[in-house]
């Protein structure tokens, strides 16, 4: 009885994988083809009678761990390159580095939500705070997503996630493949910094009670989003 409730379980979890894979790409191509979505899924996420899963939408938090996972993918697999969060990280191993990123990709998320919970006197515990965590949980694909198609479709051309492997063995078979690659994700990197801004204005503006300090804070979140793809990059 034990073995066959194991079972059960791995099958929905295996289930649940596959279903939120499926629906990673069509999360990415929503968000990026309206940035303000980001503020209005996760104002229907934080209601108990709202499922995304019936816009084929995934959750925020989830949405969060699969962009982590990758990213901790590529920094393992890169670990002779100097990623600054690859020396603070160590001779961890994959679960605990994917942990620990998970943590470093929603730090600005996490700051920005208390500094608008805060600015707007509300409780840390109450639905707005999660509401603005969510929104901003999302946003961070716009400049994530770039460097993991990147590093993943350099992968495909070369047949590896280690960029000096790839890209450095002095091999010429790739070279248009990777060069149409980097083209493709350094325009949707500019892209993704432009539908960025324009994410993190709506939600702030959505969100502050009071529009006193709503360039700063959009400043300070741009920053802060900078500032962590770049220490985790």
């Amino acid at each position: 009885m034990e073995f066959d409730k194991l079972l059960d379980s791995f099958e929905k979890l295996c289930l649940r994988i596959l279903t939120d894979l499926l629906l990673l790409p069509g999360t990415v191509f929503t968000l990026f083809r309206n940035p303000k979505l980001c503020y209005d899924l996760a104002e229907k996420e934080v209601h108990e009678d709202s499922e995304l899963q019936d816009d084929d939408i995934l959750s925020p938090v989830r949405f969060s761990i699969y962009t982590s996972v990758a990213t901790s993918l590529i920094i393992y697999e890169n670990n002779q390159i100097d990623f600054p969060i690859a020396k603070l990280l160590g001779s961890l191993n994959f679960t605990e580095k994917a942990i620990i990123i998970f943590f470093f990709n929603n730090m600005t998320a996490i700051m920005m939500s208390l500094i608008i919970t805060l600015l707007n006197k509300e409780r840390i515990s109450g639905l707005g705070f999660r509401k603005y965590l969510f929104a901003f949980l999302y946003t961070s694909i716009y400049m994530l997503f770039p460097i993991i198609l990147l590093f993943f479709g350099m992968a495909a051309a070369g047949g590896s996630l280690n960029l000096k492997t790839t890209v450095f063995d002095g091999s010429n078979s790739s070279t248009i493949k990777i060069l149409s690659i980097f083209i493709v994700s350094f325009i949707l990197f500019i892209m993704g910094f432009y539908k960025l801004i324009r994410a993190n204005y709506h939600i702030i503006k959505e969100s502050l009670f009071s529009r006193k300090y709503l360039i700063a804070i959009n400043i300070l979140a741009i920053t802060l989003e900078i500032g962590c793809i770049l220490f985790l990059q």
